[in-house]
C-alpha cells in the first residue's frame, strides 16, 4: 500500500461523519504528502461557510487560495504574509491570499480547522469577522468533534 496522505475533512457543530470536501484539490493533494489536515468546520444545517465562500470566487482566486492550503497542509505552517496568528486572539490564525482571508485554529495536534472565510475590507481584521470564527472554534472545542 503507497504512502497515506492528508485529507481535507468537514468538523461538524454537531458529531457528523466527515468527508472529502474540495473535490478540485483531490488530485493536487495525491501530489503532495501532507503532514497536516485541513477540515471545513461544518454548521449543525450542514453549510460549509468557509468552502463556499471559496467556491464563490473566481477560479484564480479560488487557485490562490488552494495553493496556499495546500501548502498549509504540507507544512503545518506558514509564514507571514501568507498567514499569521490575529493579535489579541487566542489559537486564531488568518490565511492571507491576498484580499480575502480564511481563519483557522490548529486542533488536536495535527489538524487545522478552517473556520471563516471574507473578503478583507479594511486595514484590521473586523471584530464581527473574529467574532463569528471563536464561535464555531468553540463550538468543535466544546463538541470534541
Amino acid at each position: 500500500m503507497g504512502p497515506e496522505f492528508g485529507r481535507l475533512e468537514c468538523v461538524a457543530a454537531r458529531p457528523a461523519s466527515p468527508r472529502i470536501i474540495f473535490p478540485c484539490l483531490r488530485n493536487l493533494i495525491r501530489l503532495h504528502s501532507i503532514e497536516m489536515q485541513l477540515i471545513f468546520f461544518r454548521t449543525a444545517r450542514g453549510d460549509e461557510p468557509a468552502r463556499d465562500y471559496i467556491d464563490s470566487l473566481s477560479p484564480s482566486e479560488q487557485e490562490t487560495i488552494e495553493a496556499l492550503l495546500i501548502e498549509l497542509g504540507r507544512k503545518g505552517y506558514l509564514p507571514f504574509p501568507f498567514a499569521r496568528k490575529l493579535k489579541g486572539v487566542e489559537k486564531l490564525w488568518e490565511l492571507r491570499p491576498g484580499r480575502h482571508r480564511v481563519i483557522y485554529f490548529y486542533y488536536q495536534g495535527n489538524k487545522a480547522v478552517l473556520l471563516h472565510a471574507f473578503k478583507k475590507q479594511s486595514q484590521k481584521t473586523p471584530e464581527k469577522e473574529i467574532e463569528v470564527a471563536r464561535q464555531r472554534m468553540s463550538m468543535i472545542t466544546r463538541g470534541g468533534v
